[in-house]
């Protein structure tokens, strides 16, 4: 997936965790449509992608986690 991209870059580049806000919230909205659609092929990227970002920000304390988890209304158990 795209978010992928700017997500491995930023935490395994010098720089910092998609420091722009702007960009940052573009790539949870891109994964909530993702995990919120009725495709299944879309849900099931959409499901990666949050494990992903979840993952990462919880492993750098970002204070984020929480607006990210509600953007995307996330739960592990979502089908």
């Amino acid at each position: 997936m795209w978010w992928d991209s700017v997500l491995s870059y930023t935490v395994l580049g010098d720089d910092t965790f998609v420091e722009d806000n702007d960009i940052f919230f573009a790539i949870v909205n891109g994964i909530a449509n993702c995990l919120h659609s009725k495709s299944p092929i879309a849900k099931m990227a959409g499901k990666e992608g949050a494990s992903r970002l979840l993952a990462i920000l919880k492993k750098i304390g970002d204070e984020r986690m929480a607006c990210v988890i509600q953007k995307l209304q996330w739960n592990n158990s979502t089908n």
